[in-house]
């Protein structure tokens, strides 16, 4: 999946708050687990 920049910062931001729930939380843990930056991007 592709993402732009702007998009991977909002999913980042609705995870780490704890906004993003269900199904598209579990799509954003197997994106993290795909993607070191996208990892390094959350955790910052």
């Amino acid at each position: 999946m592709k993402l732009n920049q702007d998009t991977k910062n909002a999913l980042s931001a609705e995870y780490v708050l704890g906004t993003l729930r269900g199904k598209a939380r579990q799509r954003f843990q197997t994106l993290v687990m795909q993607s070191q930056a996208l990892r390094e991007q959350t955790w910052l």
